[in-house]
């Protein structure tokens, strides 16, 4: 069987503004929700860690549904534009999924996503390199997988370790923020978690 392909989709945000959406595998299956990096900074819904996660979602019956966030908003308060295009996306998932869906965020999106999570129950949650040392964050919730680069210097490991002190970290060694030549490794720590957290 030929993996699965990602296709466009587009949703549309409760303030009315079109969100468009990478989607890949089978809705019928369980959902992640995918969130990527601050577009200002060159993130967007086809990074390619959000697509090798999305892949291997889908090589294992889920789908997965990466929205494009608008480039707004940064500091201590989350902001309005991108919560609400993400908001869109879990909607969709929430009402096309069987289950809760998954809530998956790289930097800037892992920011959006713990406040999400904050608000709402999900499957299980992974967020990678969340910026705490740049937005104030609420504690993750229960289960959640954190992982970083331990030569990151937008957030150090030593952060994320006395922000969520009971959870699960893990360190990249030899990978800073941008995690160049570790994505297939962690995509798959990523998934695995899922996997685990879906079962328990």
């Amino acid at each position: 069987m030929a993996p699965a392909q990602w296709t466009s989709d587009e949703l549309v945000a409760a303030d009315g503004r079109a969100v468009p959406c990478s989607v890949i595998g089978d809705r019928a299956g369980w959902a992640v929700v995918l969130a990527h990096p601050h577009p200002l900074y060159g993130g967007n819904r086809n990074h390619p860690l959000l697509h090798a996660i999305g892949e291997q979602v889908a090589a294992q019956g889920g789908w997965a549904i990466a929205p494009a966030l608008r480039p707004e908003g940064a500091g201590d308060t989350p902001p309005s534009g991108p919560m609400a295009d993400l908001q869109a996306a879990i909607n969709c998932a929430h009402d096309t999924a069987p289950d809760p869906p998954a809530l998956v965020g790289y930097s800037f999106g892992a920011g959006l996503m713990a406040h999400h999570a904050a608000g709402t129950w999900a499957a299980a949650c992974a967020f990678v390199a969340p910026p705490a040392d740049m937005m104030h964050l609420p504690a993750p919730p229960d289960g959640c997988l954190i992982v970083v680069g331990a030569h990151d210097t937008i957030v150090s490991p030593a952060t994320l370790r006395a922000w969520a002190p009971d959870h699960d970290l893990a360190v990249i060694d030899g990978a800073d923020h941008f995690l160049h030549g570790h994505i297939a490794h962690i995509a798959e720590r990523v998934v695995d978690h899922i996997a685990t957290e879906r079962t328990t």
